[in-house]
């Protein structure tokens, strides 16, 4: 059994829209995350104010979902 399938508690993954070491475009954790049966991914939109993977480090970016 893959282990993303034994997750059974809600998870959020975040991910950066600008993020240059995992970038959306990868599509990875958006692979990873639909394995997770009460998965959910929520993606920064990039901006003047983000830093690309260091962006996720601050929570005012995705404090909303949470």
């Amino acid at each position: 059994m893959n282990r993303c399938c034994a997750v059974r508690r809600p998870t959020l993954a975040i991910i950066a829209a600008d993020d240059e070491r995992n970038p959306p475009e990868n599509r990875v954790t958006s692979a990873a995350i639909k394995r997770i049966k009460r998965g959910q991914l929520y993606l920064i939109p990039a901006s003047t104010e983000t830093r690309g993977h260091l962006t996720t480090g601050n929570a005012a970016f995705y404090k909303q979902p949470l």
